[in-house]
């Protein structure tokens, strides 16, 4: 649930597992930079680099393959 704003909403939903580990500011900040670092890739022709792997300025970040 890190990527909604219920993070933001009350500290509860952290202590009950609803969203992940991280401070919901450091969340949003990974989901920021990925979100600009796509579109920029696919709107500008720029970047991408986020999204093409792992980054050593967002370690919490996994990047995963289609199951399908």
């Amino acid at each position: 649930m890190n990527f909604t704003d219920v993070q933001f909403v009350s500290p509860i939903f952290k202590w009950i597992g609803v969203t992940g580990k991280i401070s919901p500011e450091r969340a949003n900040a990974v989901i920021n930079a990925y979100m600009l670092d796509y579109f920029d890739m696919h709107l500008k022709n720029q970047g991408g680099s986020l999204i093409k792997g792992p980054n050593s300025r967002f370690p919490e970040a996994k990047n995963v393959t289609s199951l399908l």
